[in-house]
């Protein structure tokens, strides 16, 4: 005999057609596990500016360690807005000899990405260990020191700007000798 409009409750649960909610639970939280692990494991959108903002902030942390290490000044050199490499002071004068290691490859380098630097002081700019006179670079190389890391783990505080197109980032060099970068879209810092 029914017990209710629907119907006789045995019936309904011998056919049983819907889960309960516990059941759902389970693959609502498996459902999100799984999305996590795949918007994780998705490549970053890594442009050409990041990966050189990237390689150059890993050189110039590399360069203070080598300073270091080495107990001789490391510097960047830079050539108008796209060439730049790393000097090493060495028996009174400034070489790129024995820092290939230190060489930014070509696939770390971006075309079109322009860069500058500024300064944070003026009364720090580098300074060429032989004469102390600022900008003393080598007569006839277009080359000029920008950042000068020392071997007592000084550097000369700077900011990097890289920008291509809207994108820009800083890179940021403390004079505790400290490099960091942020990568910002739309020229916003």
């Amino acid at each position: 005999m029914p017990i209710s409009a629907i119907g006789n409750k045995t019936r309904a649960r011998e056919g049983e057609a819907g889960f309960t909610l516990v059941e759902l639970l389970v693959v609502v939280f498996i459902i999100a596990l799984m999305s996590t692990i795949v918007v994780l494991s998705l490549p970053e959108g890594n442009t050409p500016l990041r990966g050189m903002t990237q390689a150059l902030a890993l050189k110039l942390n590399q360069a203070g360690r080598e300073s270091i290490l080495t107990g001789e000044p490391v510097a960047l050199a830079m050539a108008g807005e796209e060439s730049f490499r790393f000097e090493r002071y060495r028996d009174g004068e400034w070489s790129t000899e024995d820092l290939r290691h230190l060489a930014l490859q070509t696939r770390d380098t971006a075309s079109g990405v322009s860069v500058s630097i500024a300064h944070q002081s003026a009364s720090l700019r580098p300074v060429a260990a032989s004469t102390g006179r600022e900008g003393d670079d080598t007569p006839g190389d277009q080359f000029h020191r920008q950042v000068v890391f020392s071997p007592l783990g000084e550097a000369t505080p700077a900011e990097i700007r890289l920008q291509d197109g809207a994108e820009e980032a800083v890179i940021r060099i403390t004079e505790s000798g400290e490099v960091s970068f942020d990568i910002l879209a739309e020229g916003r810092f």
